[in-house]
């Protein structure tokens, strides 16, 4: 939900949370990051659906059994695994975003 490059153009996390929460403003729904250390006050900013990704127990898309080695990304999603040849853990979040997505649109995830 956000990176140094967010925060290189918004230059404080306020800034960038009053930008993003104008693009909320303009959705039907929210797609946000359990694992962001600001997902509760997005959360509480926005005025819309929203649902959740991550790894954190109360995420609606919850990625579990998360293995990251020198070559794969694995994990599982409602017992389904998913496997990445990007061994990246941010790859994690945007994989979950994509899915989250999907599944909004009603796009089969297998």
């Amino acid at each position: 939900m956000r990176s140094h490059e967010h925060l290189d153009y918004h230059k404080t996390m306020e800034k960038y949370m009053i930008a993003k929460s104008l693009l909320f403003d303009q959705s039907q729904i929210a797609i946000l990051n359990r694992n962001c250390d600001f997902y509760n006050q997005f959360v509480k900013k926005i005025k819309i659906k929203n649902i959740s990704y991550g790894t954190k127990i109360n995420s609606d898309i919850r990625a579990k059994n998360v293995k990251l080695t020198d070559k794969n990304l694995f994990f599982t999603v409602d017992k389904v695994p998913y496997i990445t040849d990007s061994n990246y853990h941010y790859q994690l979040f945007n994989i979950l975003a994509s899915l989250s997505v999907c599944r909004q649109l009603k796009i089969d995830d297998k």
